[in-house]
């Protein structure tokens, strides 16, 4: 693996905390998604002011062109992360990131189609043991420790759609945005995400709930965590690799997550949804392999 696809595996794996870190925070599923892309945006202004010298030169950044791609893309996370919340309560922190990364499916086929990308028989063969992983670990649909579980699943499989959308758009930022740089790319995307998920609360009507002193720590966690540190490394990398591989590698995440609900919720896990995870981090390794 090159630097740029390692860089991509490991923001995968931080992205695959965010769901076990977002159901520690127990207020309204929406507000979590609303304030966890909000609070990054403000930690990444503060970064790019000093970044470029003082508010003045930050204002540059309002002058770059293709600054309606990233608020587009921005959008496309915002319904994304509205979608994957509702089907972290209904269904757990593992299942429904396992179900939103069915994207690899739909960016082998944008990458194919729209992109001329050649994908090779091991990448299919990884394919298709991945597909056989995330069967395994979906694992039984009537679990009792969630009552909504089949809805939570459909929340599910709609956040690989507008997954897939996200990452392809991502895939396009750098060349559709010249002269500004990942953080402020990543800016520009949280931020207006936070704002499209501001509008989708106000037709839904949902109160917060009440804040906890400890949530705040969780926040913070989710915010420079998955959502910086982890999205950083995914928007400086995923340009580099082929779109079909990237999505394979992001299938990293459910695994993590999966593994961190068990650890952290004892949400239900047996002993073929561990052999799932471990299929799937094989098919990933399978699909990146050099042929000797």
């Amino acid at each position: 693996m090159n630097k740029a696809t390692l860089n991509l595996a490991l923001g995968a794996v931080l992205i695959g905390f965010a769901a076990p870190l977002a159901r520690l925070i127990k207020i309204d599923t929406n507000w979590i998604g609303f304030l966890r892309c909000l609070t990054a945006a403000g930690i990444l202004l503060l970064l790019l002011i000093i970044q470029n010298k003082g508010a003045f030169g930050f204002l540059n950044l309002l002058k770059v062109r293709g600054n309606k791609w990233l608020v587009f893309s921005g959008m496309v996370f915002g319904i994304d992360m509205f979608v994957w919340h509702h089907s972290i309560v209904n269904a757990g922190a593992g299942i429904s990131t396992i179900l939103g990364n069915t994207q690899v499916f739909y960016l082998a086929f944008l990458g194919a189609t729209l992109n001329g990308e050649k994908l090779s028989m091991r990448f299919w063969t990884g394919l298709s043991v991945a597909i056989m992983g995330i069967y395994l670990l979906v694992g039984d649909l009537n679990v009792v420790q969630f009552p909504n579980y089949k809805m939570g699943v459909i929340y599910g499989l709609i956040t690989g759609v507008v997954y897939a959308t996200f990452t392809f758009c991502l895939s396009k930022t750098r060349s559709q945005t010249h002269g500004l740089g990942v953080l402020g790319r990543l800016f520009w995307i949280l931020l207006s995400a936070s704002f499209t998920i501001g509008i989708l609360l106000i037709f839904v009507g949902h109160l917060p709930g009440k804040w906890e002193s400890e949530f705040t720590l969780y926040l913070l966690c989710l915010a420079i965590g998955p959502q910086i540190l982890g999205w950083y490394l995914i928007t400086k990398s995923l340009p580099e690799v082929p779109i079909s591989i990237g999505g394979l590698l992001l299938l990293i995440q459910p695994v993590v997550a999966t593994y961190m609900g068990k650890l952290w919720f004892a949400e239900y896990l047996d002993p073929l949804q561990v052999l799932g995870g471990g299929l799937t981090l094989a098919a990933i390794f399978l699909a990146n392999a050099k042929t000797p």
